[in-house]
C-alpha cells in the first residue's frame, strides 16, 4: 500500500514538473518557448504513463 502511495507521489510530481514547463513564455524567443512547451509536453506524457503503467492508477 505504501509503495502505490509513493509511486502515486512520484507520478504526480513528473507530472506537474511537465505541466510548468508547458507554461514558460520567453518573450521574443519563439523558438526557446516550443523547446519548453514541446519538452513539458513530453514529461507529461512520461509522468502520465507512469501513473497508468507503474503506480497503476
Amino acid at each position: 500500500m505504501l509503495v502505490k502511495i509513493v509511486n502515486a507521489i512520484i507520478g504526480i510530481l513528473i507530472t506537474s514538473i511537465g505541466s510548468l514547463f508547458m507554461n514558460i513564455t520567453v518573450f521574443n524567443e519563439p523558438f526557446k518557448t516550443i523547446t519548453y512547451k514541446g519538452f513539458g509536453f513530453l514529461i507529461m506524457v512520461a509522468g502520465l504513463y507512469y501513473l497508468v503503467k507503474i503506480a497503476k492508477i
